[in-house]
């Protein structure tokens, strides 16, 4: 639904297309609120506090509203040592997703897709290096533009001249590219030559200007060849050490990565559930557990390391935005529509959640009431 029909229902819904019963209602009101309903509204589904107690995936109609919600990320961090037998992957960028104000859009936790392995080879770290580039100067020659006075073949517009040239180490590639250029435009030729496409006169033109020239590879006037030191990065990663997660056995340890079921802890119950022989990590069963702790996550290990974990989790709806409206949260001017993203359906129903809202903030009751019933019925 576009911008300009959601205003239209806003005003619609409150008696303010044709009517002065209230003050006006504001467009950065209209985003506010709006904005507001679509937070409410999806912490309600998704918690399953609506008519029909459907929290997510409860059923289709909760699964083909918020699916467009699902994001994934992977997570990064360090193995933690928790004692001599248990450890855990503490997650190091987590407060990026979760904190709003370092572009967080972290709404509510989903599941984990965890990778675990018993042993880990041995990953040098590739450090960076310095290769040697060699390169040459060429000449290339191109179409002079008629309207051009200060040319210097502004006399005979479509003579060619020779008086640019280019760095590169290949010449074959950019002259390729610059082939691709539209040739009815005046400005098409720029592009390096070779001997024998090059005009006689041009020859001893440029040649001669430039003094005794050669061509290198085919492509020329050829001025001189010249090498540079470039920095090559390497990955940044420190080298991984080979070893073997404690309590794993030498015998029957298993080098090939192998996902793990991960369920959701409490903090509280840490401790007793690792001293459960039924309930604790274990890497033939597949099965461990995970925790949130100040803004990290926490997946727990016994006898594997965890290779690689992904987060799967609720993000928060695109807030809209109305052009030249003042955005509420940032005091700026919104240079652009941005529109709801949900489908039109769930729009009227935030709309109706939206018009409670705001008919509460005006003191207008009866708009509350109806807006607030409405909302609820129809999900």
């Amino acid at each position: 639904m576009n911008n300009s029909t959601l205003q239209l229902k806003f005003k619609q819904r409150l008696n303010k297309i044709a009517s002065n019963d209230y003050d006006n209602i504001e467009c950065w009101q209209i985003v506010e609120t709006f904005n507001k309903a679509q937070i409410s509204w999806c912490r309600r589904q998704l918690h399953g506090t609506n008519q029909y107690r459907e929290g997510d995936e409860a059923s289709k109609r909760r699964i083909d509203d918020l699916q467009i919600l699902l994001t994934t990320i992977e997570l990064t961090g360090t193995d933690i040592p928790y004692d001599e037998k248990y450890g855990y992957f503490q997650s190091d960028n987590f407060n990026l997703i979760y904190n709003p104000s370092l572009g967080g859009d972290y709404l509510e936790y989903k599941r984990l897709e965890v990778k675990a392995v018993q042993a880990l080879e041995y990953v040098p770290e590739i450090p960076p290096e310095y290769e040697t580039i060699e390169y040459g100067s060429y000449m290339y020659w191109a179409r002079c533009p008629s309207d051009n006075m200060n040319n210097p073949c502004s006399t005979n517009p479509w003579k060619h001249y020779c008086n640019y040239w280019v760095q590169t180490n290949d010449p074959e590639a950019w002259n390729e590219s610059t082939l691709q250029l539209d040739p009815s435009d005046p400005l098409f030729g720029a592009f390096i030559s070779t001997e024998e496409d090059l005009p006689t006169y041009m020859i001893e033109e440029c040649l001669e200007e430039e003094g005794n020239q050669i061509f290198n590879n085919g492509y020329g006037p050829f001025l001189e060849e010249d090498s540079e030191d470039v920095l090559i990065p390497g990955t940044g990663v420190p080298a991984v050490e080979a070893a073997m997660a404690p309590g794993a056995s030498k015998e029957k340890c298993c080098k090939e990565p192998r996902t793990m079921t991960v369920y959701l802890s409490e903090v509280a119950n840490t401790d007793i559930i690792l001293r459960d022989p039924l309930k604790d990590p274990d890497f033939e069963w597949g099965e461990t557990i995970c925790t949130f702790q100040d803004n990290e996550v926490r997946i727990w290990r016994k006898d594997f390391f965890i290779l690689r974990a992904d987060l799967i989790y609720y993000r928060k709806p695109r807030f809209i935005q109305i052009e030249g409206c003042v955005d509420p949260y940032t005091s700026q001017q919104a240079t652009e529509d941005i529109e709801c993203e949900f489908k039109d359906d769930i729009v009227e129903l935030m709309i109706d959640e939206a018009i409670s809202i705001l008919a509460g903030d005006i003191s207008d009751p009866n708009q509350f009431q109806r807006g607030d019933s409405l909302s609820e019925k129809n999900n």
